[in-house]
């Protein structure tokens, strides 16, 4: 293959056998295609990149030359012809010179014009594709002249018309009178198609081996969050799915008929990649139990560690019954290494071989701690064998004084406040109230009245989110190597464990805050000496309540949802790759990571083999005793009779023309009720039957005595169909065209 070198790029090349340079400047060459015509430079191949190896130059049949100077502009034209002047042309010839010398520059107007519009074309289409906004204006033009029942939009454009409905429902009914938009009932079936319930999705978690299968090894390392959200006690009944909401649920088959108060939400995230994705939740009475949460662990954990992502540590609040579902976790760790006859070295808890970390929320450990002080002084050593003592009072100390030397409306504090330091105004559930009283210019400001402050960086040092620190806070940042974290932790773990609070009966106790810092800490070392330069930055509970909070901020603020509100929230969050609008006043920092499932659009397609709505179940099928028949009175009869004709004028309207039918469905049974609410002109309601009213009463007194059996259980509407069949007779209804069992 014969080859020119073109490209002034230096190389170390050696002449062959027997040829010269015919440069001094060796290393100035040129790469040529030696037969490639004189064309435009968009049809030329992509220039290789010379920083590649080049260890098999020799191999190939290259031709050397230094750079020859530029020839004319009419070189490529005359030179295909064998002459190097235009004179030399005859006077026909330099007609078509000068022809091909315009059509020359035409066509290299022509292709820069080409490929300005194929890069802005390009570039458009990116801008697009990232910029909903813009397929609103499309479907308004497409659907423009189409009457309503013939608009037709695409799958964006119903995901992008179901956030704004959740945003806003008032602003969705006025958008809609400007724009094309989906109808309210199109957007809601959206979530009739989105698969997600309670318990560990199979669908899902194929998915997530997939998504992990393009994942590097570091970015596939992840915490597991986990945290309880309030609900609003409430039922609703879902007709797609044929079950009622509002029921403890703990997956499939696992429903029972305690009414559910709280979510337990599972969401993973990622060590070193910004992801997140929420993985599972479960609806329960109060807060969960010790060995259901332990179980849902493990559960969530097995299901993770079949997808290629790996659980290095789990991330939850000081909540009893979560230190209780780890020490739960942890004595299972034990008895599996004593039956195993191995040594115990585990700092955090085994499932299927891996070793996972507990870490607790910083954030809810620095406000118990700041709790604690506002009711206890605290003793604790700090660079010295004796014991030191601060107290609440401190603070408001440094706070008045902070006051009394205000000068022109400037302090040395200025974000402490009331709400910060008196007992009474401190909103203790605020994380910021806590984090600013602990911070390094409430500590160094402290320095010049008391000693310093050894909870000054402890909170920034397991809050970083940036690589590099940043406003003069050195811990504030990535663990990485070189950085003072370990050695910080080792003296911040010593403190702690000197650390105790003294009581009003002057009695020492150590709230489990201080216990649970120790062991975030250590976990954190642990972490980090298994991690080494991966620079994992803030490990905390902040994506999962972001998440509650766009869940909360979902329409209205609605503080409490239901069920029902939250499954639906859920998934519109879910199909929207978890954007939203953040909550002012939150109880935390936002935080930029992204769903790792991306296209989860793709699901409003899907259908999970598995589904309870595919698949027989088994159904739970109550005794009923056909003999069974409870005494009623003139009114309740009455009542009976006004369903049984509504229901009788219901049927009527669809066989109307079956003289059988109307025969046995409509009597001439006096029905007081039904005459006082009829309309003197119209008379549309209809009297039942004597055997239609006895049909319907047997119905609803079996109804009455077995629903409190399976009201909680899926496929409800199938089993109370199942139990008509078997206990209801319809021997008295003989027309043959409509068979009234079916």
């Amino acid at each position: 293959m014969d080859v020119y070198l073109v490209n002034s790029t230096k190389l170390n090349c050696h002449n062959r056998p027997g040829e010269t340079s015919t440069s001094n400047n060796d290393d100035q060459i040129n790469i040529l295609n030696k037969d490639v015509p004189n064309t435009n430079n968009h049809d030329l191949p992509s220039i290789l990149d010379l920083s590649s190896d080049l260890s098999g130059i020799h191999n190939l049949n290259f031709k050397i030359q230094s750079p020859a100077k530029k020839n004319s502009k009419s070189s490529g034209i005359l030179a295909s012809v064998s002459v190097t002047r235009k004179s030399h042309l005859t006077p026909t010839s330099k007609k078509l010179y000068i022809e091909a010398k315009k059509l020359q520059r035409k066509n290299r107007i022509l292709n820069k014009q080409s490929s300005n519009i194929r890069t802005r074309l390009k570039l458009a289409e990116q801008f697009v594709q990232k910029n909903n906004e813009f397929e609103i204006l499309a479907e308004k033009m497409r659907n423009q002249e189409k009457k309503p029942k013939g608009k037709r939009f695409t799958v964006d454009v119903k995901i992008l018309a179901l956030t704004i409905f959740k945003q806003s429902p008032k602003a969705y009914r006025y958008l809609s009178t400007i724009f094309s938009l989906p109808s309210r009932g199109t957007i809601s079936k959206l979530f009739t198609n989105i698969p997600f319930d309670t318990g560990i999705n199979s669908h899902i978690i194929e998915h997530l081996k997939y998504q992990s299968e393009h994942l590097k090894l570091e970015d596939k390392l992840c915490t597991l969050i986990f945290d309880e959200m309030a609900l609003d006690t409430n039922f609703q009944y879902d007709q797609h799915a044929d079950v009622i909401y509002g029921f403890e649920d703990f997956g499939r088959h696992h429903r029972n008929y305690a009414i559910a108060d709280h979510v337990l939400v599972f969401m993973l995230r990622g060590i070193k990649k910004k992801w997140k994705q929420p993985i599972a939740y479960y609806f329960h009475k109060g807060t969960t139990k010790t060995k259901y949460l332990s179980q849902c662990i493990k559960d969530v954990v097995k299901a993770i560690n079949s997808t290629g992502l790996q659980i290095v540590a789990t991330v939850c609040d000081q909540g009893s019954t979560n230190v209780s579902a780890i020490s739960l976790l942890k004595k299972d760790t034990l008895l599996y290494c004593q039956q195993n006859h191995l040594e115990n070295q585990y700092e955090g808890f085994i499932i299927e071989g891996r070793e996972i970390l507990p870490i607790f929320d910083p954030p809810h450990l620095l406000k118990c701690i700041r709790n604690n002080l506002l009711s206890k002084d605290v003793i604790f050593k700090w660079k010295s064998d004796l014991p030191e003592k601060a107290a609440w009072c401190h603070i408001i100390d440094l706070y008045k004084h902070d006051k009394d030397n205000e000068i022109y409306d400037l302090r040395a504090l200025p974000k402490i406040t009331e709400n910060h330091v008196i007992p009474d105004r401190i909103k203790k559930m605020k994380v910021v109230f806590a984090s600013q009283v602990f911070s390094h210019r409430m500590a160094s400001t402290m320095k010049l009245v008391y000693s310093n402050d050894p909870s000054k960086d402890i909170f920034d040092s397991v809050n970083g989110s940036t690589l590099y620190s940043k406003d003069g806070k050195e811990l504030r940042c990535a663990i990485k190597i070189g950085s003072s974290h370990i050695a910080f932790w080792n003296e911040a773990i010593q403190v702690f464990e000197s650390m105790g609070f003294i009581n009003k009966n002057n009695c020492k106790i150590i709230p489990p805050c201080v216990k649970n810092w120790i062991v975030t800490l250590r976990s954190l070392k642990y972490l980090w000496s298994k991690l080494l330069n991966l620079n994992f930055k803030n490990i905390n509970q902040d994506p999962l309540e972001n998440f509650f909070g766009k869940i909360r901020s979902q329409g209205l603020r609605n503080i409490n949802p239901t069920c029902w509100h939250f499954i639906h929230s859920f998934k519109t969050l879910l199909i929207n790759n978890l954007t939203s609008i953040k909550s002012l006043g939150s109880n935390c920092e936002e935080d930029d990571s992204c769903g790792i499932l991306s296209n989860l659009k793709k699901f409003l397609f899907y259908t999970p083999e598995n589904s309870v709505n595919n698949n027989e179940i088994q159904t739970v099928i109550p005794y009923y005793n056909i003999n069974h028949s409870s005494p009623t009175n003139t009114d309740q009869d009455m009542t009976l009779g006004y369903v049984a004709g509504y229901l009788a004028k219901t049927i009527f309207k669809k066989i109307k023309k079956c003289s059988t039918c109307t025969k046995e469905l409509i009597g001439n049974n006096n029905n007081l009720l039904i005459d006082v609410r009829n309309y003197v002109q119209r008379k549309a309601l209809h009297h039942p039957s004597t055997s239609f009213s006895k049909l319907i009463t047997n119905i609803l007194s079996m109804f009455g005595t077995v629903i409190h059996e399976i009201i909680h259980l899926h496929s409800l509407s199938k089993t109370l169909t199942l139990l008509i069949e078997l206990y209801i007779d319809f021997d008295c209804f003989t027309c043959e065209l409509h068979n009234w069992r079916t």
